[in-house]
């Protein structure tokens, strides 16, 4: 059963309202001249038969009614079932999230320690220059002593 929009029903259910009142003027024009001659075929006939055509409307104001309560009762199916999907989906977000926090704080880590490694290499580079700097200095030293 395919799901039908308000705005069909909304417009079924103003044919019906009109309907009906053109049934109910032509039955509230019939049902005084069938009273007063009950006998005369022709009024008889035509109350009978503004009598079924309310019952025919009846009949489609009913399959009307059940037809938008079964659809109501499939879409609050659909609703429960995509409810049911969004807690599932929700609860695996939450486990992302989890993990993504944690390889961000990771990352984080990384860097620090990237940055440490880093600097601890500058200080090595600069002990080293330095060094090399004294052994040349020295190096001049003695040489100059040497000579003198």
């Amino acid at each position: 059963m395919t799901i039908q929009t308000p705005n069909y029903y909304t417009k079924l259910l103003k044919e019906l309202n009109t309907r009906y009142y053109i049934i109910l003027s032509e039955f509230t024009k019939t049902y005084p001249k069938y009273k007063t001659y009950p006998t005369l075929s022709q009024y008889s006939d035509a109350i009978e038969t503004d009598e079924q055509n309310l019952q025919e409307l009846q009949s489609e104001f009913f399959q009307l009614k059940n037809n938008l309560e079964n659809n109501i009762s499939e879409l609050g199916r659909d609703i429960f079932r995509n409810n049911r999907k969004i807690s599932i989906i929700e609860k695996e977000n939450k486990i992302f999230s989890t993990k993504i926090t944690g390889m961000n704080d990771s990352s984080a880590a990384a860097i620090g320690m990237f940055n440490d490694i880093q600097l601890q290499y500058n200080q090595y580079l600069f002990g080293n220059i330095l060094l090399g700097i004294v052994i040349i200095g020295t190096g001049y030293k003695f040489y100059q002593n040497q000579k003198s």
